[in-house]
C-alpha cells in the first residue's frame, strides 16, 4: 500500500454493512452494461433506477474512503464508475458492482 492508498475499510456497523450490500444486489437487476476498467468497474444501470444508483453511490463513498465513484446520466442510463487506487479493493468492488450478476 502506498502513502496515497487509502486501507480497504468500511465506517458501517455490520449490519448497516450488510443493508447496504444488500441494495447494491438489488441493483444488479437493473444493469445494463458491466465493464473491467483500469482500477475497478463501469457500470450502466437502467434509468429508472438513476436516483437509487446515484443515493447509493454517494452513501459508499462516506464510509468506504478507499473507493472513488462517479455517476453520470447517459442515453442508456446512469453509469456508474467506481474505481480503487489500492488493488486489493478489487474485490470489493467486484461484489458491489462488477463481475458476474449478482444474486441475493
Amino acid at each position: 500500500m502506498t502513502e496515497n492508498t487509502h486501507p480497504i475499510a468500511c465506517s458501517l456497523l455490520a449490519r448497516e454493512s450488510r443493508d447496504q450490500i444488500g441494495e447494491w444486489r438489488a441493483l444488479s437487476a437493473h444493469r445494463v452494461t458491466s465493464e473491467r476498467i483500469d482500477g475497478g468497474y463501469a457500470v450502466t444501470f437502467d434509468t429508472e433506477v438513476a436516483p437509487v444508483v446515484e443515493d447509493l453511490a454517494r452513501r459508499e463513498v462516506a464510509c468506504c474512503a478507499f473507493l472513488h465513484i462517479d455517476a453520470a446520466h447517459t442515453e442508456r442510463g446512469v453509469r456508474l464508475i467506481m474505481t480503487s487506487e489500492n488493488p486489493d479493493a478489487l474485490p470489493v468492488i467486484e461484489m458491489l458492482v462488477g463481475g458476474p450478476k449478482l444474486t441475493s
